[in-house]
């Protein structure tokens, strides 16, 4: 069975550091539900991201990748994912970081992968140099029939911000929160072509910038 494209479910954004709760969502059986969290301050390190749901016993433990970079503006990143179960139902996802301000969360769903080990490989990016043409480069290449999930991430930003996706991949999401201080936070994917690295063209998107690509299993 192919791994379906991604579809997102709900997108949220807050302006301090409380906790950012999704609307009712109802994914997909079997689903891998996903959730990406980016996050903005002026400075800070070693925040933790607490994330939480009310699905009970229809969605598993959920796993967690972050990256953080300290520069000129402090930006984290975590991308959370969790198994669903035949009957997930209906139910909400929070995200509750220890700091920052300035917060986006997409929560998407993807179906048709490896159930048991859904993440093959997973790296991480950051820079403080106002990257426009971010890469991150798996240290493998993805299997046949695999995708490829990219999220980026930064600030400060301006209004305009955006995110171009790479070469073979499909962009899923990108958003931005604030008129000063603005945080903005994109998702690409590539479904099946066993592409390594992934890219993006960046405008306005600021200095410092976080990324995380992942390997998902067919």
């Amino acid at each position: 069975m192919a791994i379906s494209n991604p579809t997102l479910l709900d997108t949220q954004t807050l302006q301090t550091a409380d906790q950012l709760n999704s609307a009712s969502i109802s994914p997909s059986a079997n689903a891998l539900l996903v959730i990406v969290h980016t996050v903005l301050a002026s400075s800070g390190s070693g925040w933790t991201d607490a994330v939480s749901d009310s699905f009970g016993a229809n969605l598993g433990d959920w796993t967690s990748i972050g990256v953080e970079i300290d520069g000129a503006a402090t930006v984290h990143m975590w991308l959370h994912y969790a198994q669903c179960g035949a009957t997930p139902g209906s139910g909400t996802v929070s995200v509750d970081p220890s700091g920052g301000t300035r917060q986006i969360m997409f929560v998407l769903e993807l179906t048709g992968h490896n159930t048991t080990s859904p993440v093959t490989q997973y790296k991480t990016y950051s820079s403080d140099a106002t990257p426009t043409s971010p890469e991150i480069t798996l240290d493998s290449s993805p299997a046949s029939g695999s995708l490829v999930l990219g999220a980026i991430g930064g600030g400060v930003g301006t209004t305009s911000s955006g995110a171009t996706s790479g070469t073979g991949f499909t962009e899923l999401a990108d958003t931005r929160v604030a008129t000063v201080g603005v945080t903005s936070c994109a998702v690409q994917y590539d479904n099946g072509r066993a592409d390594t690295t992934c890219d993006w063209s960046l405008s306005n998107y600021g200095q410092t910038i976080t990324g995380i690509a992942l390997e998902i299993a067919a």
